[in-house]
């Protein structure tokens, strides 16, 4: 029980990092036409994290 709480909260947690990225840059593209580079590194760790697990 305490495994499968475990890793659902993984998943869940993985899914918002993605989810977070893409909405954080569509914005980004929409109202200022441009993606900071800041945001880039944002994106890349949290794909990279979601990926590892």
């Amino acid at each position: 029980m305490e495994n499968t709480r475990f890793k659902i909260s993984q998943y869940a947690c993985a899914v918002l990092l993605i989810v977070s990225s893409i909405a954080l840059v569509a914005y980004q593209v929409v109202h200022i036409d441009d993606v900071a580079g800041g945001l880039l590194v944002y994106v890349a760790q949290a794909f990279l994290l979601a990926a590892t697990v």
